[in-house]
């Protein structure tokens, strides 16, 4: 009888979990509501269908490649559990599968919504909802929008891998329109999100915002009390593209330490004043690693820069980013005074790049590279490298609220170890009557020499800072090698140590943080010991030779390389010398070399290979060491095993080996990404090796094990 009463409850169990985890599918061409929709053969056909299901924690509700569904607002409803997300994505192959918001007749403002839900992911769709307005309309369109009212905390809301376009409709000055707007409206519960994630999101031609948030529970607060203010609170966007927006490309707000980074957007405000990327009424925002460019300066603008720290935000940090070619410019500090309870305070900009920015001819009294306005304190601005153009505007410009030269200005603001190198005669640095206002250890070069003018530095430098290409950069962050330094670049350690000094620099290279030890001035942290950076070096058998490829993506008073053999991976033997393929030994492209190893013959086991790279001060560096085995030897199998897993499961892998030896581990997203990185060391016979992927979440995956120059791939899903 016991037995029977377990077996009725394991029954029961199994029922419960198989309740969960159920795939929706739906099919606009060959689907039928009438279906069961839980599987292919099955397929919903609309969007009502979905609209009217409530689903479960663990569903998926999938959408057809290749299908559109026009006119109806993807509404769904339910929410997932902490480990066990609802997921809307897609099945099949071919395009996206498109949610088109607006028909001819029918016009709404969404195409997707979501209401008080959480745990749940909206991924891989195509998202469009273009409704052509006049320019008298008011009618807000959105692609995605994201709300929570009188909730409490929203938990994990993931949007990733979506493609939002032609969002238009609403042609005028309502920013909560747009790609992607997440909002917290209500005011008698406090509501905020938690780990609101947005990720790999392309958005292009879009109305007015690209990605934007806002909340009610916004308070009023001051730069000493923090009343009614209930923040969001990890959120981050990352990796996206915002393209053509009407004004700004990504605005974040009413959150505490938001993280912005790794995205590109270009050509904003193409109808409406706004900077590209901007916070406001946060705390300890982080900007950084993102690309902002092309924004563009319409008549009657006040804005028009990259990277903004709006007003009532404390101690935002905007670091390792590239602007380009922006209208109006590169970093704007603003706070109205004339607002009660403004302020901004603490902002960081360290370590950036801007090339060309403030480039259009404006007599806009706010135009600048740099631009403090209104009642802004405690503004740190060092290690920024910036280049301009011959039709350069204003470089630094300190003002009141709206360009006033009277009212609140801003007050200890700092400069130290920035480059400026300036094509233009007398750019202006304009610091008005801000309040003890720092300037030291900067660099001031004007190409060709001018009468430039400069701001007093006691301990300035005036000469040519040596770069390797200046003004060579292009699209993305690292197309700009040419701000590298050359040996004997008056900025090379003449710097000051700042407290809480940045540890590393745009590229990551390490800056000295020890008392007594000055680190460079400008964006880049020099090294003698680094003429070379390389992005590929491998081997490969050829019959019974060795054939060595490697390639360098900038090379810095480089003379060349010594390659260099090894039978045991520690004894290593100069076999030949490559001098480099530059003129001068400094180039900020990609060079490509090659060596063939003819004397292998009498190998028939692993060969170890190794480059010296020798700079004309006689400094060198090695690259990675790469193995071979001779006589194309397959040295080793694996399986993974489980495989699907379930996200938080650790992964098995089984690997035999034909000889021991360190083996490269890869964990690869879909897209190529490198996720996770490590190295073992295996013997001969079985291996077993165990991955942590608890730290990813459902999708497709790859693992890349390398040994001895031989590349095993195998597919991994996550469920």
């Amino acid at each position: 009888k016991r037995i029977t009463i377990s077996l009725f409850f394991l029954l029961l169990l199994i029922i419960k979990l198989s309740a969960q985890n159920t795939n929706y599918y739906i099919d606009s061409i060959s689907g039928n509501d009438i279906n069961t929709g839980k599987n292919i053969n099955n397929a919903w056909k609309t969007l009502n269908k979905v609209n009217a299901t409530i689903f479960q924690a663990g569903d998926s509700v999938l959408f057809k490649s290749g299908c559109t569904w026009s006119g109806t607002t993807l509404h769904p409803v339910g929410s997932g559990v902490a480990g066990n997300p609802i997921v809307i994505s897609k099945y099949g192959i071919g395009n996206l599968p498109q949610i088109n918001g607006n028909t001819v007749t029918q016009h709404n403002e969404n195409a997707v919504y979501l209401y008080n839900q959480q745990y749940i992911v909206l991924s891989n769709l195509d998202i469009t909802n273009n409704f052509q307005a006049t320019s008298s309309s008011t009618a807000l369109k959105k692609g995605v929008y994201v709300q929570a009212k009188d909730f409490g905390t929203v938990h994990k809301v993931i949007l990733r891998d979506l493609v939002i376009h032609d969002v238009l409709g609403t042609y005028y000055s309502n920013v909560n329109s747009g790609g992607i707007f997440c909002n917290i409206t209500g005011s008698s519960k406090v509501t905020l999100f938690d780990s609101l994630l947005i990720e790999r999101c392309k958005i292009y031609n879009v109305d007015r915002t690209g990605i934007s948030n806002q909340s009610s529970w916004n308070g009023s607060r001051t730069i000493t009390s923090n009343n009614g203010w209930y923040p969001s609170t990890n959120l981050v966007v990352q990796n996206c593209e915002v393209d053509s927006s009407g004004s700004n490309s990504i605005i974040i707000r009413v959150s505490k330490a938001p993280i912005i980074q790794y995205n590109k957007v270009y050509k904003s405000s193409i109808r409406y004043s706004g900077n590209s990327i901007f916070v406001f009424n946060c705390d300890d925002a982080l900007i950084q690693y993102n690309e902002g460019s092309f924004n563009v300066f319409n008549p009657g603008d006040a804005d028009a820069s990259a990277f903004d720290g709006d007003y009532r935000c404390h101690r935002t940090v905007i670091q390792y980013n590239y602007s380009h070619d922006n209208d109006g410019g590169a970093w704007v500090v603003v706070s109205d005074p004339n607002t009660n309870g403004t302020f901004d305070d603490g902002c960081i900009i360290r370590y950036n790049i801007s090339q060309n920015d403030c480039h259009y001819n404006s007599t806009a009294k706010e135009q600048s590279i740099i631009r403090i306005a209104g009642n802004i304190t405690n503004t740190l601005c060092y290690n920024n490298t910036i280049y301009s153009s011959t039709d350069c505007g204003n470089v630094v410009n300190h003002t009141g609220w709206g360009g006033s030269i009277t009212g609140t200005q801003p007050a200890n603001t700092s400069y130290f170890n920035n480059i400026f190198y300036l094509n233009k005669n007398n750019a202006a640095f304009s610091f008005g009557s801000s309040a003890n206002t720092m300037v030291n250890y900067n660099l001031f070069y004007y190409n060709p020499l001018n009468a430039g003018s400069h701001p007093i530095d006691s301990n300035i430098v005036t000469t040519d800072p040596l770069f390797v290409n200046a003004g060579s950069g292009g699209s993305g962050t690292n197309s700009v090698n040419g701000y590298k330094l050359q040996a004997g670049s008056p900025c090379i350690n003449s710097g000051i140590l700042l407290p809480n000094h940045s540890t590393i620099d745009y590229w990551g290279n390490t800056v000295p943080t020890t008392a007594g030890l000055a680190p460079c001035r400008g964006a880049y942290e020099y090294s003698a010991t680094l003429p070379v950076k390389l992005i590929e070096f491998r081997a490969s058998v050829l019959n019974e030779t060795i054939q060595l490829y490697w390639t360098s993506v900038e090379e810095i008073n480089n003379l060349g390389f010594e390659l260099q053999r090894s039978e045991d991976g520690k004894t290593f033997t100069d076999i030949s010398f490559i001098p480099t393929k530059t003129a001068t030994g400094n180039a900020a492209s990609e060079i490509n070399y090659s060596f063939i190893d003819t004397k292998t013959s009498a190998f028939n086991k692993l060969i170890y290979y190794r480059l010296k790279m020798i700079d004309k001060d006689g400094n060198a560096k090695f690259s990675n060491i790469v193995s071979v085995l001779p006589k194309n030897t397959k040295p080793f199998d694996i399986s993974v095993y489980p495989n699907p897993i379930k996200v938080g499961e650790s992964i098995k892998l089984k690997l035999h080996a034909a000889i021991e030896g360190k083996v490269n581990i890869r964990l690869l997203g879909y897209n190529g990404k490198v996720i996770s990185n490590q190295s073992n060391q295996v013997i001969k016979g079985s291996n077993l090796i165990e991955l942590n992927s608890k730290f990813i979440s459902a999708g497709n995956y790859s693992i890349l094990v390398t040994v001895a120059n031989n590349i095993i791939q195998v597919p991994l899903i996550v469920k």
